[in-house]
Parts: C-alpha cells; sequence; structure tokens
C-alpha cells in the first residue's frame, strides 16, 4: 500500500500523526497522491523555511503490470506538514529513486532515478522523458529548474544512476554510489555507478573517486554530522540488506 501520511517528533520517541492517509487522486493540485521513492529536504526560499517533496511513483488502478506504476514529475511545499502547496514547476523529467539535496544558499538539487517505460519524448531515442534528463538539475526557488552537466562525468557514464545519494559537503555537492536504470534492469557492481565525483557552487564538476571503501551498494541512507559523511545501510554487493555504518570526511 501506497501511502501519503505524515509524522512529526520533537525527540525522536514520541510521533504524531498530522496528515491520515487520504485517497488523492494522482492529478489533485489540493494534495499529494500516495507514494515511494520520493525526496524531501528543507530549504529557505524568500524568508520562509519549507519542506519541498519532489517526485516518486505510485500505482494507478487502469494500469497493468509494470505499466500500473505512475512515474511523477511534481513538486510541492509545506511550512507546517500539514498544509501542502503544488508548486508550478518546470519539467525536470518524471523519476523515482532520485538523488536529492540543498546546499547552504538553499539551492536545490536532484538527479538521476529511475522512470517508466516512455512512448513520448522530446528526442527520437525515447530513452528519458526529457532531454539532459540524466544531468544534474538545480532550483533556487522550486519552480524554475535547470539542467547542468560536465562533459568529463557524462563521458564516464557516472550520471547514470538509480537509488544514490547527493549531499552537501564542504561547500561541494557530492554523489555517491548507486545502480543503475535501465527500463527496470539494475546492476550496482558496474563501476559506472560506484564512482564519487563532486559539483561546485561555479557548476564546475570533478571525478573525486572512481570507488569507495564502503563497497557497491544503493538504497541506504546519508547525512552530514560532525563534520562527517556518514552512510548507512543499504543493498549491497553482498547480496542483501547490511546495517553497517560507514563515516568519512576530508583531512
Amino acid at each position: 500500500m501506497y501511502n501519503n501520511d505524515v509524522w512529526k517528533s520533537a525527540n525522536g520517541e514520541n510521533w504524531t500523526e498530522i496528515q491520515t492517509i487520504t485517497d488523492i487522486p494522482v492529478n489533485s493540485t489540493a494534495n499529494w497522491v500516495a507514494r515511494m521513492h520520493h525526496k524531501c529536504v528543507v530549504a529557505n526560499h524568500g524568508g520562509q523555511d519549507y519542506i519541498y517533496m519532489v517526485g516518486g511513483n505510485t500505482m494507478i488502478d487502469e494500469g497493468e503490470g509494470r505499466y500500473a506504476y505512475k512515474y511523477l514529475d511534481d513538486v510541492w511545499r509545506t511550512t507546517d506538514g500539514i498544509n501542502w502547496q503544488k508548486v508550478d514547476a518546470t519539467d525536470y523529467g518524471i523519476r523515482s529513486e532520485h538523488a536529492m539535496t540543498v546546499d547552504s544558499d538553499g539551492t536545490l538539487y536532484i538527479q538521476g532515478g529511475q522512470h517508466g517505460v516512455i512512448f513520448e519524448a522530446a528526442d527520437s531515442s525515447n530513452n528519458n522523458p526529457v532531454r539532459n534528463y540524466d544531468n544534474v538539475w538545480k532550483s533556487t526557488d522550486g519552480e524554475t529548474w535547470i539542467p547542468i552537466s560536465g562533459s568529463n562525468i557524462a563521458s564516464t557514464n557516472f550520471f547514470g544512476r538509480v537509488a544514490h545519494e547527493m549531499i552537501f559537503y564542504n561547500d561541494k555537492i557530492w554523489a555517491l554510489p548507486g545502480k543503475t536504470n535501465s527500463l527496470n534492469h539494475y546492476t550496482f557492481t558496474n563501476a559506472n555507478h560506484y564512482g564519487t565525483w563532486t559539483l561546485d557552487r561555479n557548476d564546475n564538476f570533478e571525478i573525486d573517486s572512481r570507488g569507495v571503501e564502503i563497497d557497491a551498494r544503493h538504497s541506504y541512507a546519508s547525512i552530514v554530522w560532525q563534520d562527517k559523511i556518514w552512510v548507512l545501510g543499504g543493498n549491497t554487493n553482498r547480496n542483501g540488506q547490511d546495517n553497517d555504518v560507514w563515516a568519512g570526511s576530508l583531512d
């Protein structure tokens, strides 16, 4: 069952449900449809702190098999977790299991992710829902999304990953390992989805590493805490879910 409930806690122990599971139509502008594999971040825009929710996927009743999956390209934001506003955002491409982060200036970044079978696309290949889909897309307001790319990263296929993480650390965006997106066929041992790249505030990309000690993995959690990058758990190349914890920092 896909959910659209919202819970909050001031201490991590006691939780209060502030939005119950509700049957919302896919194209509703009043509230967001139940979903999974979406992303949330907090950003300050116009002097106001917002929780932003971007993308994900849901199921539609009229579809069968993988055609029942509905991939989303919507943007929602809230100041309290209860009242949600649908943002009139430019199209960054339907996606779920994408990476998302925000820098200290409040700029939002998304990249990669899974998308469904595309019957109509902006180019003749029909492989992606929009042009420049694999690029990093950024927005300073949640409304206007601009794709940026680096030829050195694009040539390595390092952009082609799913269920990975991006974090803002040491004044750069860092992209961590994931799995590949190839019309539902996955691998997380391919070196192209294991390398780490960075993006600075001037939109310059660099390859930081072609492999990291945390092992190939996807669907993990990452945070920045105590001036370190932390990676927790995930589905690893040891053929299953792990509960290991890794920490790394720049000297």
